[in-house]
């Protein structure tokens, strides 16, 4: 019994041993399986952590897109009054331009009525007037030389005979006689004649002739042998402005020249030219300027109108009625406005227009 009593027990104990284990095992897969739910649960919250921070960041990006669209919303709403007002502008405009569409139409007609009564005028002016051109170029050139060579009995002689001042010039320099003189010889001297005066150099004159530099040169230093009172003109000039700080014209207008007397020579010597040169413009200027108020005293006894001054010829819109008489009284107001050692030229020219009187 006792034997019975222990196998029994013995089996009894096997058995649970044998649950035991079983217990054992299902223990160990509910712990494998608790942590495999954790590290899914770790992962769970990282991944809702993750979401969280994008969550946050949509909702800014959504709450500045709002705001930008409130602003777009009301900047919109500001155009669409502002189109508003300028539809009911336009609507307001195109009324009065209906309004006002027969008042145009009447003048326009009036316009059209005008046109052809100032056509009809114009016509009218036209067979009584011409362009009367007083040329002056003569003078004021003349006038250059004339201020420069008071002294020059030669060139005074010239003048007062009516020659040809250039191909006399041309003649001396170049050491023929006057009826020999070529038209090249007279270019020459006419460039020199001009070119003096604003200090033209055998560099300078070379550039305006077809005179190579020596050959320039030379034409400049025979000039000066002719016409030794020019020297001593320049001379004098330049000498009265380093003393006094200006120049004059024959009327007494000054032209100062704060650069006389520079330690810089290139800029001295602009100066100095401008004090050969401003006397005799300025010269010109005052003659040509003594003519125009005389003559425009004289016009008020004429229909016809001194127009402008260009450089050194005046224009005038004549009648033609009153062609002849204008022409000759100009030319003597012209000729007579200064009285100087020699004669002042004028030359004029009529036509329709300013190119057809040159």
């Amino acid at each position: 019994m006792i034997r019975e009593f222990l196998n029994s027990k013995l089996v009894e104990r096997k058995t649970f041993a044998t649950q035991l284990d079983s217990i054992e095992e299902q223990v160990k897969d509910i712990l494998n399986q608790m942590s495999r739910l954790e590290a899914k649960d770790t992962q769970i919250n990282e991944w809702l952590k993750t979401t969280k921070t994008e969550i946050i960041e949509s909702e800014k990006e959504i709450s500045e897109l709002e705001k930008k669209n409130l602003v777009r919303s009301q900047n919109l709403e500001e155009k669409v009054d502002q189109l508003s007002h300028v539809r009911d502008d336009l609507e307001k405009l195109i009324t009065q331009m209906s309004d006002r569409e027969e008042e145009v139409k009447k003048l326009d007609q009036q316009i059209n009525s005008t046109e052809k009564k100032l056509v009809e005028k114009d016509l009218k002016i036209k067979l009584n007037h011409a362009f009367l051109l007083i040329c002056n170029e003569e003078q004021i050139k003349q006038c250059s030389i004339n201020v420069r060579i008071m002294d020059d009995k030669e060139m005074q002689e010239a003048f007062q005979k009516g020659e040809d001042i250039h191909a006399s010039t041309a003649a001396k320099v170049f050491n023929v006689a006057l009826e020999e003189v070529s038209r090249e010889q007279r270019s020459q001297a006419k460039t020199v004649n001009f070119g003096i005066v604003y200090g033209v150099s055998a560099f300078g004159l070379s550039n305006q002739t077809n005179l190579n530099r020596k050959e320039s040169k030379a034409l400049i230093d025979a000039y000066y042998e002719t016409y030794p009172q020019l020297k001593s003109y320049i001379r004098k000039q330049v000498d009265f402005a380093r003393e006094n700080g200006y120049v004059e014209t024959i009327l007494g207008r000054r032209r100062y020249l704060r650069d006389i007397n520079s330690q810089n020579s290139i800029v001295r010597s602009a100066a100095e030219r401008n004090a050969v040169n401003a006397p005799i413009q300025g010269s010109a200027a005052d003659i040509i300027k003594i003519a125009m108020l005389r003559i425009h005293e004289k016009l008020k006894d004429y229909d016809s109108q001194m127009l402008l001054q260009v450089h050194d010829e005046l224009v005038f819109d004549a009648k033609k009625s009153e062609l002849d008489a204008l022409t000759n009284m100009i030319k003597t107001e012209m000729e007579q406005a200064y009285k100087l050692q020699v004669p002042l030229v004028v030359d004029v020219g009529t036509g329709t227009n300013w190119l057809e009187a040159h």
